[in-house]
């Protein structure tokens, strides 16, 4: 919780209450303090989502005009007992600035220092001092790795700003999790408030550069999409706090309850309960390749909650059951309310922060995610958390480590844009016979030559992928946007897998003869063929179709199992 009073917290809900807002910064070494009379309105808010990094922002109706780039801190004032009572909201950058010729005043937009983070990733790098200093029409130069000067005309984010000649030098891998955040902060000029603390999955080591290609170029990612893959790997919500830190935070249990006195009469929700959470999911390959870790027992008493991490780049190698259990640890259990709520005002909640209100006799337990404090001759506050998208795992299909999927998968290595095939079990297909009990015995053989065709090519496949190529094209396979294509030249047929299906096509139709994967029409998983040859039994649910000879005939039968 922000710091306050318990006379604060009393008075906050009171009709007739006297509020305040200030807003400081500094001009050309100045000190400026705004109020009241020139501050027409103030929003604080954010949305926030576990898992991910959250930016919070500040919009002003302002009769004076701050610069762009200008560090601002806000607090906002309650009258305590005759003298005025300030809860920190922190510090914010002035990001734009728009005059309002109508009331003339300005609106101005200001976020907290993770809009640092939000410019494209780059490889992470440091400057050391070294003993010489070199000037040369006043400007200072860095010595790069490559022994070439490089010009430098000022302070800028990420760069040193005391006089001197420095080596540039590339921070090296392996790193630990916690290494690699303290890094990574002071390359975009924060400060690391964990930067000595334990927390889930720290000690986890990167071994290489994810998220550039491997000859440095770009990927598309940003800082911040880089923190958002962090806070997934630490089980946390990562922000700033009021200290000017980038912080891993976890929830927090403030043990404080507020009642309907702090509610409008308007717009109060209460909806489902989300968790306890009892299971963690790491999925890759279009949530193809999943491996979980679970509580059994929680399961057994309150149901599966499961919480689902997809394509997380740390955490997309055949180490990354390794994580499972940190993250489990830190996330089993969690549970809150579902609400939407205005509020006369709290305004002392923390971002994460865990809170209980009792409305109507019930007591509901909530986590501050989203919030919005509305202050201008009044005060409204508006809070709400909505229920994660639902998730829903084939723990038939999955296991707790990668050792025993069984199926074959892609693992995409997207900064060498290089393709791992793990093949492993292929099970036997028992499930199709079609009303005329057409048969093309040919099938089996068919599948039998395409697959003895892609193990001939898999040594070529390799070469190609271990130089870097993107798509992938030899004599038998191919490797596109479409999917993975195998074909022999002496076969009339093709092999055909994507992200939702497996296929068996003739050369001259794009009518596959079998289709195994995902129907939309119908949302379900589907297996079509035209015929099929089941040479021993076929079961169904709680029936098996199979042969059997009686009176010296070969007979068909259709018996009940039991289920």
């Amino acid at each position: 919780m922000k710091t306050h009073t318990s006379r604060f917290k009393e008075l906050i809900k009171q009709n007739g209450r006297q509020l305040d807002n200030i807003i400081t910064y500094e001009i050309d070494g100045d000190t400026v303090e705004l109020g009241m009379e020139q501050l027409n309105s103030i929003t604080p808010h954010y949305e926030a989502d576990i898992l991910k990094s959250v930016m919070r922002q500040l919009d002003i109706d302002s009769n004076v005009e701050i610069p762009v780039g200008t560090e601002i801190n806000y607090q906002f004032g309650l009258l305590v007992d005759g003298d005025y009572e300030y809860v920190n909201f922190g510090n914010y950058t002035v990001y734009s600035v728009e005059k309002q010729e109508d009331t003339r005043s300005w609106k101005i937009v200001a976020y907290d220092k993770m809009l640092n983070a939000m410019k494209e990733y780059e490889r992470l790098h440091e400057y050391v001092l070294t003993e010489d200093t070199e000037f040369i029409e006043d400007k200072i130069y860095f010595e790069k790795i490559n022994g070439n000067y490089v010009n430098y005309e000022g302070d800028r984010t990420g760069n040193p700003s005391s006089l001197g000649l420095y080596d540039f030098t590339y921070i090296e891998y392996p790193i630990t999790i916690r290494e690699y955040l303290n890094k990574l902060c002071a390359f975009i000029g924060l400060e690391f408030a964990n930067a000595s603390d334990t927390f889930a999955n720290y000690d986890r080591v990167i071994n290489s550069e994810l998220f550039l290609s491997e000859d440095g170029s770009s990927l598309n990612f940003t800082f911040r999409d880089v923190l958002d893959q962090l806070a997934g790997v630490t089980a946390s919500t990562i922000c700033i706090n009021e200290d000017n830190e980038l912080e891993i935070r976890y929830i927090n249990d403030t043990n404080d309850t507020i009642d309907e006195e702090y509610l409008k009469d308007i717009n109060v929700n209460f909806g489902e309960k989300f968790g306890p959470v009892n299971s963690i999911v790491l999925s890759r390959s279009a949530e193809s390749d999943s491996i979980f870790l679970r509580d059994d027992e929680s399961i057994e008493e309150n149901g599966l909650t499961e919480i689902k991490i997809v394509d997380n780049q740390f955490m997309n190698f055949n180490d990354r059951e390794d994580y499972l259990e940190d993250i489990l640890e830190q996330l089993n259990g969690f549970e809150y309310y579902a609400n939407d709520f205005s509020s006369t005002g709290i305004a002392y909640y923390n971002l994460c922060d865990r809170y209980s209100i009792v409305v109507d006799g019930n007591t509901y337990s909530c986590i501050m995610m989203n919030d919005e404090l509305e202050v201008t001759q009044g005060l409204v506050e508006n809070v709400h958390t909505d229920i994660p998208e639902d998730s829903e795992t084939d723990y038939k299909k999955a296991d707790k480590t990668d050792r025993k999927i069984n199926q074959a998968y892609l693992i995409v290595d997207k900064q060498n844009q290089e393709i791992s095939s793990v093949t492993e079990t292929v099970g036997e297909i028992e499930g199709l016979i079609n009303s005329q009990g057409e048969e093309i015995s040919a099938l089996g053989s068919r599948l039998t030559q395409t697959t003895q065709g892609f193990t001939a090519q898999v040594s070529s496949l390799q070469e190609q992928i271990n130089e870097g190529a993107k798509y992938v094209k030899t004599t038998s396979v191919t490797i596109d946007n479409n999917g993975l294509n195998v074909s022999t030249d002496n076969s009339r047929i093709a092999t055909v897998m994507t992200n939702d299906a497996f296929k068996i096509v003739p050369k001259d139709s794009d009518e596959p003869l079998a289709y195994f994967g995902y129907d939309n029409d119908s949302s379900s998983t589907v297996a079509i063929m035209d015929n099929l040859t089941i040479t021993n039994y076929l079961t169904a649910g709680n029936h098996r179709v199979e042969k059997f000879e009686r009176d010296g005939e070969d007979r068909t039968g259709f018996f009940y199992i039991g289920g």
